[in-house]
């Protein structure tokens, strides 16, 4: 699968109290919503901050490359300077310790810890700070944490800054009132435009991107872990020759009054991921515990499965961030659901 892979905790109760009736045609008041992704997206950019520094670090650390059409005496000074590069002991360290793809990318925040159930507190920890330099100074822990040399030596970066205030807010409003205006287009049999995007059936447009328009918004308030290239847990298991879980399902139980209402949306759900915004497998709150157990019991051999391969390490990884999503999910009395397409909130209007 080749995009953005995305797996998130689901918080039921917000799609209950605010997509549901939306998608209804009824009212709601959004300020709740609205200051709890404000909150998120400022303490995201301020953890970004470290994030972007160590990448910084990381690309500047790289021996010399041999730059296209540089001649042969520029390939030859390049191919010099490789076999001369000695990194130094801090750029060693930043090497051996730094995971680009959990830390600086697939983790919500950034958070340096080993186990699951350490990397939930801290990610609810950094979901909750009071403001901007309590974020920064959770960042600066987990650096610490990391190595007290890099710690040192590293200094947050200053990446652009998102959009103002007032404008977030006004955009998460337009979020919001798309899904109202969507439905009630589909439900009188209108057509549905966007941009300079041709138009097509309202009704169309719900049954393919409502799952995910609704989730990039409860992406706004609810943290989650992503991974490039890859493919979902349904995808994964037959892969490796293992029946899906059964309680490994399609998101019905988010979208269940929507899909009472517009029956295609019902069926275009599925366990699998097929392309960009796409809304994959759904574990209830209850089953998390079992979808825990399920990695403990058969990740080993589904990773050995991808290692035959060479997808050994990739696999593991994947593995890795939906479990820390799903131990998220069960301290918190959330779900599980995968998805393609959605980017982080401090990214998303970048």
């Amino acid at each position: 699968m080749k995009g953005l892979v995305s797996f998130h905790p689901v918080d039921l109760a917000l799609f209950d109290e605010l997509v549901t009736p939306l998608v209804a045609g009824r009212k709601v008041n959004p300020a709740g919503f609205q200051d709890d992704s404000v909150r998120v997206r400022r303490n995201a950019w301020h953890a970004h901050r470290t994030v972007v520094a160590l990448e910084t670090f990381l690309e500047d650390a790289r021996p010399p490359e041999v730059a296209p059409g540089a001649g042969l005496l520029g390939n030859l000074k390049a191919r010099l300077e490789r076999l001369d590069w000695k990194p130094d002991a801090l750029t060693i360290k930043v090497l051996e310790r730094v995971e680009p793809e959990l830390h600086l990318e697939g983790r919500p925040f950034f958070v340096t810890e080993g186990s699951a159930e350490r990397v939930a507190q801290i990610v609810e920890d950094f979901r909750t700070a009071s403001t901007g330099e309590a974020a920064e100074a959770l960042a600066l822990e987990q650096l610490v944490r990391l190595d007290r040399d890099i710690a040192r030596s590293i200094r947050a970066a200053d990446p652009p800054e998102p959009s103002p205030e007032f404008t977030f807010r006004r955009d998460l409003l337009g979020e919001l009132k798309a899904l109202f205006d969507l439905a009630r287009a589909a439900r009188l049999g209108e057509s549905w435009r966007e941009g300079d995007e041709p138009a097509r059936a309202a009704s169309a447009v719900l049954e393919s991107e409502l799952p995910w328009r609704a989730l990039r918004a409860h992406a706004r308030v609810v943290p989650f872990w992503i991974a490039s290239d890859v493919d979902g847990l349904d995808a994964v298991c037959r892969a490796a020759g293992i029946d899906p879980p059964p309680f490994l399902v399609p998101a019905w139980r988010p979208f269940g009054a929507a899909c009472e209402e517009f029956p295609g949306l019902r069926s275009r759900l599925a366990t699998d991921l097929h392309g960009e915004r796409s809304v994959g497998a759904f574990v209830a709150p209850a089953d998390v515990p079992e979808l825990l157990a399920f990695l403990a019991t058969h990740g080993a051999a589904v990773i050995r499965e991808a290692a035959r391969h060479d997808e050994g390490p990739a696999c593991a990884l994947l593995l890795r961030k939906i479990r820390e999503c799903a131990t998220y999910a069960e301290r918190r009395g959330f779900g599980y659901v995968e998805a393609m397409g959605i980017r982080p909130p401090h990214l998303a209007d970048a």
